[in-house]
């Protein structure tokens, strides 16, 4: 077993405000004997210190004054400036990123639908101040997923037409939208033809140091790997079980075992409780060419310290395919079926430790559990809100460190 011990994961909980109790102190002294040198004039004493200046200590500074308001990109865009550069001296997390959009679906030029309208990505003061960053095109619906205010950087989920997704970082200070693999290599990837970073790829949770726990589960529930982001440092650490999925799947495109149409695709189906720390996932090993169902090979992943345990797992004669069900115990159900619908479905209870099976009753019409979390909703809802809050199409408080 490997990993990175250690982490614990908890869901992400409302701000909690403290007050602080001021303590008085107060001392009797004697009169002390007055010198030239040692005490100061009567005038010097009331002479009051200066007070620090409002642009450098208070938002707004003095410095917007000189902005003027940027061209509307539409008549119901939300007053907005350009980012300048002193800007960045003043983002924390008590600042939003909010996005302004139009884009709805409309009749293309040669009658099909298509994605038309206006899309972009804000910084908002917390008096709701807006700057314009990025340009989001309208090929997609776009979501923030999560930002970090200290690193100057946004996450996003792209929602395109029918089945086209993906996910992105945006560079706050540049604009710069990255929907390459802006992990360096430490997330999930999509296909060994590619190695391009998972588009199914979303954070999950959050640990109690501030990590963030990243899991890639597609819209029909196969699963990818996971992957942290660390804020405090800004770096992604990968997890222990992405490249035993990527070596599986590229051993099994080498030999010709995918179609076609699936080259080469990571993971499978899976099983995942944010609140009990847990992943399962099935890929297939070998085979799957003919009539039978391939072999397969299950990792039940300890999302906590990042360890996992692998086995086995070979379906019966009647079977054309599997798909992990949960756990049970120790042990993982999986289920099979026949595209043959006159054959029955099976369900199997395999031990971890000896990849042996016993079969078990599953409910055919059971589908995996799901259990992701809710980190990004609960930082847009818990966060503390800019008073124009409901002039954006989506927004999301910066998530402050613990």
């Amino acid at each position: 077993m490997t990993g990175r011990p250690g982490l614990r994961l908890r869901a992400v909980s409302a701000v909690a405000l403290a007050t602080a109790a001021v303590l008085a102190l107060g001392a009797c002294q004697p009169e002390p004997t007055p010198t030239p040198t040692a005490s100061p004039s009567a005038t010097q004493a009331s002479t009051p210190s200066p007070s620090p200046s409002v642009s450098t200590e208070t938002w707004p500074p003095a410095e917007l004054d000189a902005l003027t308001p940027a061209d509307p990109v539409d008549e119901g865009e939300p007053t907005a400036y350009e980012a300048p550069e002193w800007l960045w001296d003043w983002v924390d997390d008590s600042w939003s990123t909010a996005i302004y959009s139009t884009v709805e679906v409309a009749e293309s030029a040669d009658g099909g639908p298509a994605l038309e309208g206006v899309q972009w990505l804000y910084l908002l003061a917390p008096d709701g101040t807006a700057f314009r960053i990025a340009d989001l095109g309208h090929d997609a619906f776009a979501t923030i997923v999560d930002w970090d205010a200290d690193h100057r950087q946004a996450w996003l989920h792209l929602q395109g037409w029918g089945e086209s997704w993906d996910v992105a970082e945006v560079a706050l200070e540049t604009g710069d939208v990255d929907t390459e693999d802006f992990t360096d290599g430490a997330g999930p990837r999509d296909t060994v033809e590619s190695g391009g970073l998972s588009a199914d790829l979303l954070p999950r949770d959050v640990a109690a140091d501030g990590t963030r726990l990243w899991i890639a589960v597609s819209p029909f529930g196969d699963m990818g790997g996971t992957v942290w982001y660390e804020p405090v440092a800004g770096e992604w650490k990968p997890s222990s079980v992405n490249d035993a999925l990527f070596d599986i799947a590229q051993a099994r495109h080498a030999r010709g075992d995918d179609s076609e149409h699936s080259p080469g695709p990571i993971g499978g189906s899976g099983w995942v409780s944010i609140e009990s720390e847990r992943a399962i996932s099935m890929v297939a090993d070998a085979g799957g060419q003919g009539a039978a169902a391939p072999t397969y090979v299950i990792f039940d992943h300890d999302l906590g310290d990042d360890t996992y345990i692998r086995t086995g797992f070979t379906p019966p004669d009647s079977a054309t395919g599997c798909q992990v069900h949960g756990p049970d115990g120790d042990e993982v159900v999986v289920r099979c079926w026949n595209v043959d619908t006159s054959v029955p479905d099976t369900g199997w209870a395999v031990d971890l430790d000896s990849s042996d099976a016993v079969e078990v009753p599953v409910d055919p019409e059971q589908t995996p559990n799901h259990d992701l979390g809710s980190y990004t909703e609960d930082v847009k809802t818990q966060g503390t809100q800019p008073p124009n809050a409901d002039d954006w199409t989506d927004l999301m408080p910066a998530p402050p460190l613990p």
